[in-house]
């Protein structure tokens, strides 16, 4: 069955050289009514841990992975 985490927001910078860039992912959070850092999920000791949360982590790293991939894949040079 498929549940839905909520929306994680997330802050990506890309920095430019000539012939060259960088990109930074972070602050990644869950949105809510306060701010919940997803760190929180890979805590397995924690009292309000949730098997689901490894569900959510590694959908997070899928999307993630999607968008570098469609990062570079936009970044490499026009034949």
């Amino acid at each position: 069955m498929r549940r839905d985490a909520g929306i994680v927001t997330y802050a990506i910078r890309i920095e430019f050289k000539e012939n060259r860039y960088r990109y930074t992912l972070n602050d990644f959070n869950l949105k809510a009514q306060s701010r919940f850092p997803l760190e929180k999920w890979m805590n397995k000791k924690d009292p309000a841990y949730n098997s689901n949360w490894d569900l959510y982590l590694y959908e997070v790293d899928t999307a993630v992975q999607r968008l570098v991939h469609s990062l570079k894949e936009g970044m490499k040079p026009k034949s």
